[in-house]
């Protein structure tokens, strides 16, 4: 199969983008729209990867543009409420977490004998900020959280 001269990059995602927020507008919290839904609004299977380019162009923009956040599963999009947000805040730390412990490991078990100057300092380096990232991690899981400030327009207790 060749690619269109037209679209050197891949198909613009606009348009179905577009058909998405004509059929489901901005979705308030907890709006459920299942994938055969929008599958059926774009004319693509949820089984292709054009559906998944569509949907992460769609969800990307109602982040930019209106600061709505959907999780995706169970055969759906849910648009997610503010303590939602918060848990998909800590999952999303926890895999970041996870990541800088699995380069840690990567570095420190390298056979750093083979290493040039160059590559070693880079590998010092990975070494630190991973360290750095995970007992920063560490130690605010140890500690009280900070009350946070109120969200702009809340009235202040009395």
């Amino acid at each position: 199969m060749t690619k269109s001269p037209l679209f050197a990059s891949g198909i613009p995602t606009e348009a179905d983008v577009h058909r998405l927020f004509a059929a489901f507008g901005v979705p308030a919290e907890g709006v459920k729209m299942t994938y055969a839904e929008v599958s059926e609004v774009i004319q693509v299977s949820p089984v292709m990867s054009r559906f998944r380019t569509v949907t992460s162009a769609w969800r990307n923009r109602l982040v930019r543009e209106h600061n709505i956040y959907l999780r995706a599963g169970e055969g759906a999009y849910v648009a997610l409420a503010p303590g939602e947000r918060v848990d998909l805040s800590a999952t999303k730390l926890r895999m970041g977490v996870r990541s800088f412990r699995r380069a840690h490991a990567v570095a420190t078990s390298t056979d750093w004998t083979r290493l040039s100057a160059e590559e070693r300092q880079q590998a010092e380096h990975v070494q630190r900020v991973a360290t750095t990232v995970i007992q920063s991690a560490r130690l605010q899981a140890r500690t009280t959280h900070p009350v946070l400030p109120l969200a702009v327009g809340t009235p202040t207790p009395s």
